[in-house]
């Protein structure tokens, strides 16, 4: 066997791992849940969806917990 030829094969395996990896992380992520996914898609679509508020929502309570003031 040729040394490129080892060298193809020693990529080829790393790429396997990589992939592997990658496919076993994105087994691990949670269920996409298609009720938020379609209630946000309906609220955009009628303008009704307001991210401000929600990002003030968000962060009122956080900001309670560390003590500081939000806006």
């Amino acid at each position: 066997m040729t040394e490129t030829h080892r060298n193809s094969d020693h990529r080829a395996a790393m790429g396997d791992a990589r992939l592997s990896r990658w496919v076993d992380r994105v087994q691990r992520l949670p269920d996409l849940r298609w009720d938020k996914v379609m209630r946000v898609r309906r609220a955009l679509e009628s303008n009704a969806y307001d991210p401000d508020a929600l990002l003030d929502a968000a962060l009122l309570p956080l900001g309670q917990d560390l003590g500081v003031t939000c806006r």
